[in-house]
């Protein structure tokens, strides 16, 4: 295919060379376009929860691709990834967390739901 000099180009990335050896099946793809991110993905597992697995496994290869690029460590990494995904709210007190708290708002506690309890007869 000839790339047209008038469209933008989309930097996709290598197919792994195992793939290439060995075949497979791609479940996931991930892209940011105009700051904005697009995803195709294929509901492989039967259990949803298996992408977790999936997803745990990224985050520690993205976590030694950063420490081999850069001066942060891995664990540190982990951790970023796992507070943006779960909340600042939701992880453990650490002195990442206490600082992160005080540059963002505090959320509004959900009101109680209260149920009436029905008489007996």
């Amino acid at each position: 295919m000839i790339h047209n000099p008038n469209l933008p180009r989309y930097e996709a990335l290598i197919i792994p060379h195992e793939a290439l050896e060995e075949g497979g099946v791609e479940v996931l793809r991930a892209g940011i376009i105009e700051g904005e991110l697009h995803v195709t993905l294929r509901p492989t597992f039967e259990e949803p929860g298996k992408w977790g697995d999936l997803l745990s496994e990224v985050v520690r290869r993205i976590a030694k691709a950063y420490a081999a690029a850069g001066p942060v460590r891995e664990d540190e990494v982990v951790m970023r990834i796992r507070t943006a995904f779960v909340g600042v709210d939701e992880v453990p007190e650490t002195k990442s967390r206490k600082s992160a708290r005080k540059k963002t708002a505090k959320r509004p506690a959900k009101p109680k739901r209260r149920t009436k309890k029905r008489a007996r007869r």
